[in-house]
């Protein structure tokens, strides 16, 4: 594979910024597997109607990042795991369009401002298996990572404590 083949990712789209993405038309190359239909029954009489209101908005417009960077066009390289494995990595980009998961590859940047972060590739646990890496903390200091709070985007996990509060709340 040669260097254009690699820098594959230049090309790609991470369908995530629905205001520019709504203006450009990219929005509908997006995809999830979740069947909105069913979670709008399932959450129909959900008691916290502000958090029923955040998944179904999300699941059928997109989840916010809550970046709050300057919309410039970026470009980068990929890391060096990748170019030194281009047919890994492509195959591991078929398979993502293929699934619907990421849209390309573009002749042109579908959304003026698309910020190209690199991709890498990391070994898993097995000999000759990879999973794709998106490098969204390069460039430092001002790379996308940078220009989310951390505060929006912490992952606090439930515990049977709180399965159980949502119970009583259904049940009253």
């Amino acid at each position: 594979m040669d260097a254009k083949h690699a820098e594959v990712n230049t090309q790609l789209i991470f369908v995530r910024d629905i205001k520019m993405a709504k203006q450009r038309d990219t929005f509908s190359l997006g995809f999830s597997p979740v069947k909105v239909e069913n979670l709008e029954i399932y959450l129909h009489d959900y008691p916290l109607l502000e958090h029923a209101s955040y998944l179904l908005s999300g699941f059928k417009f997109g989840f916010s990042l809550h970046y709050s960077g300057p919309r410039l066009p970026t470009d980068s390289k990929n890391l060096k795991s990748a170019i030194e494995r281009p047919d890994i990595l492509l195959q591991k980009i078929k398979k993502e369009i293929d699934a619907g998961r990421v849209a390309g590859p573009f002749k042109f940047r579908p959304i003026p401002t698309l910020r190209i972060s690199p991709l890498g590739l990391v070994p898993k646990g097995k000999d000759g298996q990879f999973r794709v890496i998106h490098h969204l903390s390069y460039p430092e200091n001002s790379s996308v990572n940078d220009f989310i709070d951390p505060k929006k985007c912490s992952v606090v996990y439930s515990n049977i404590d709180d399965a159980v509060d949502v119970y009583k709340i259904i049940r009253k």
